[in-house]
């Protein structure tokens, strides 16, 4: 079984790897490519699971094949949770393909992409003071809950 590697942050390599990284595209340039429409006929979990890759980090990467990659698996995922005799074999090809697709903290990890929370920008804050790792990553935690807290407001409509 492979070993899943730690987050930069948390790894200390003497022997440090040269690894080719694509660079990462600055926010104004991304864009949201275009996606299939979710259909109305799906399982509300496969539409949510489909809907959520738009938002994802590693969908900027996404090549017009993996787009649609996502599509069939979410028709294949709802098919499976819609069936109620479906077996474990159908659960596991739906799981195999999110991580192909690096839907997972650890699919990400194993394949060496590390995705930052929204509004981190990974640097000391003004002023060259540099903060412990622990008030970093307070900062981080709050970073993201101020994200979900956004979220959550966007979907009440308050």
């Amino acid at each position: 079984m492979a070993t899943i590697p730690k987050p930069a942050e948390q790894r200390q390599r003497r022997n440090k790897r040269v690894v080719d990284t694509p660079p990462a595209a600055p926010e104004s340039a991304r864009r949201v490519p275009e996606w299939r429409r979710a259909s109305s006929k799906w399982h509300p979990a496969a539409r949510d699971w489909y809907l959520s890759l738009r938002e994802s980090g590693q969908a900027f990467y996404y090549q017009p094949s993996d787009r649609m990659a996502a599509w069939f698996l979410a028709e294949q995922m709802s098919r499976v949770l819609a069936d109620p005799e479906a077996k474990a074999s159908s659960y596991d090809s739906v799981m195999r393909g999110m991580e192909q697709l690096l839907c997972t903290e650890r699919s990400r990890r194993q394949a060496h992409v590390e995705l930052a929370p929204p509004g981190a920008s990974g640097r000391p804050p003004a002023g060259g003071a540099s903060t412990s790792a622990g008030e970093q990553r307070a900062a981080e935690v709050e970073a993201g809950i101020a994200h979900l807290d956004d979220a959550r407001r966007r979907l009440s409509g308050s």
